[in-house]
């Protein structure tokens, strides 16, 4: 099953992760304010995506293979995983302090994100990715549980929430600690990038899906006259979640984890509203513009650090540095080179490729059948 209306979204959330890392100081940033700057917030909303979409996709295959499972993962990821590696080497190796033969070792097998100070090193965004491979690598086992026991969609829901309130207690209270020392530093590498930290947000995904799969009619019952109203106040409680975080922390005097996993339950109920919806509203999120941006996200997040590091390097023109222009005006044209390089990875990389490893992948198993 594959939902079109929720690629787009996709999109919207590599955009704002690449307007936090380079957009600062620009019109996206003064106009949306802290919408254009959640970066680390949005990528909490990657994983909850990805542990719906997986479950959706996976749930009812009645011949699922762990092994056919973990190679398409690997097929879809990993030809520009290390594309965008093989960039930044020449740029950071034994030049950032991370970025050394260690870290490469740790980066070629996605484990960046167990080993601080890590993390960040080469191609920052990546560490999501790190991520991810530990989701991949526990879903099948997930899937198991809950084809094993089938157990009511609402408990399972229920033990998400239980489940995220937990880890977040745990990390709440890390970060007013002694134990956390700020940015850059182990311990934050430890309470923001460790796969076990966001593990939360993966698990409420897979728990709506569950749920979507298991009460679909129920819930287009529900919303599905008023589905119109419930995508727009999913983005309305979004929307000002994410404004107000400075007020929270005011209000309570602690630091909250906005970017671990603090907001996986809006992110849940904003694609689940999103997901069940069949209205104009989500058609027109399934134009065929949209779902080519959504296509092309990966490819953006996974690139546009590399990318600018090109950039920096003074591989462009220097007009691009200009002080004679704005830097909304330098941040269109990084944006415009981001979507178009990112296009061609996406065509010329990331499906060829995905599509000679899954054909040899076919043909070795009729050679041994």
């Amino acid at each position: 099953m594959r939902l079109e209306s929720l690629t787009f979204l996709r999109f919207l959330a590599a955009f704002i992760v690449v307007t936090f890392h380079y957009g600062s100081g620009t019109w996206y940033t003064r106009f949306f304010d802290r919408i254009a700057t959640s970066g680390p917030q949005m990528v909490s909303f990657f994983f909850v995506l990805s542990g719906f979409v997986m479950i959706i996709s996976q749930y009812g295959k009645q011949d699922f293979s762990s092994g056919k499972f973990y190679y398409a993962r690997i097929a879809r990821i990993v030809p520009l995983y290390l594309f965008g590696l093989i960039l930044v080497i020449p740029l950071r190796y034994g030049i950032h302090p991370i970025s050394n033969g260690t870290s490469l070792v740790l980066n070629l097998a996605f484990l960046q994100t167990w080993f601080p100070p890590y993390s960040l090193s080469f191609n920052g965004p990546s560490w999501s990715v790190s991520v991810e491979m530990f989701f991949y690598l526990s879903f099948p086992f997930l899937l198991f549980v809950l084809k094993k026991i089938k157990p009511q969609p609402k408990n399972v829901v229920i033990a998400s929430l239980v489940f995220w309130a937990f880890s977040q207690a745990i990390l709440l209270n890390l970060l007013n600690s002694k134990f956390y020392t700020g940015f850059p530093s182990r311990s934050h590498d430890l309470l923001y990038y460790l796969p076990l930290v966001h593990y939360c947000s993966f698990f409420m995904g897979v728990a709506v899906g569950f749920l979507f799969l298991e009460k679909r009619k129920w819930l287009l019952h529900v919303l599905n006259y008023r589905s119109v109203f419930a995508i727009l106040v999913s983005f309305v409680i979004l929307y000002f979640s994410l404004m107000k975080e400075p007020q929270i922390k005011l209000l309570f005097g602690l630091n909250f984890p906005f970017g671990a996993s603090f907001w996986a339950p809006v992110f849940a109920f904003v694609i689940i509203a999103v997901g069940v919806s069949e209205n104009n509203l989500s058609r027109f999120l399934e134009w065929k513009f949209f779902i080519f941006l959504g296509e092309i996200s990966f490819s953006i997040y996974i690139l546009h650090s590399p990318i600018h590091e090109l950039i920096k390097a003074s591989v462009l023109p220097s007009i691009y540095k200009s002080h004679e222009f704005s830097k909304t005006f330098q941040f269109n044209i990084y944006l415009i080179i981001v979507i178009l390089v990112s296009t061609m990875g996406y065509y010329f990389i990331e499906k060829p490729l995905q599509k000679v490893i899954l054909s040899k992948k076919k043909n070795r198993n009729k050679g041994l059948n």
